[in-house]
C-alpha cells in the first residue's frame, strides 16, 4: 500500500472533487446523448436508403451513452463517504 506522506488537500477535499469531476462527465454523456438524438432525427427526416443503416448505429449510441449514464447515476454515493477523524 503506497503512503502518501505529502498532500496538498485532505481526503474529504479530494474525495469532493471526485465528485464533482464524475457530476461533470455525467453533464458530457447526457449532452452527447442529446446530440445523437438530434443527428436520428435528421437521418430519419432526410428518408435516404442509407439513412436507415446510419439510423442504426446512432441508435445502438444512444442505446448506449444512456445505460452509461444510468450507471453513472450509481456513483452518487459520494455523501455516504465518513472519514474517521485522525487518518
Amino acid at each position: 500500500m503506497k503512503k502518501h506522506t505529502t498532500q496538498k488537500q485532505s481526503r474529504s477535499d479530494r474525495l469532493f472533487d471526485a465528485d464533482t469531476k464524475v457530476g461533470e462527465a455525467y453533464d458530457t454523456v447526457a449532452t452527447l446523448r442529446e446530440e445523437m438524438e438530434d443527428e436520428l432525427g435528421y437521418y430519419q427526416l432526410a428518408n435516404m436508403p442509407e439513412g436507415a443503416s446510419k439510423a442504426d448505429a446512432i441508435q445502438r449510441c444512444i442505446d448506449a451513452l444512456e445505460k452509461v449514464r444510468k450507471e453513472m447515476e450509481n456513483l452518487d454515493l459520494f455523501c455516504e463517504v465518513e472519514f474517521p477523524s485522525g487518518f
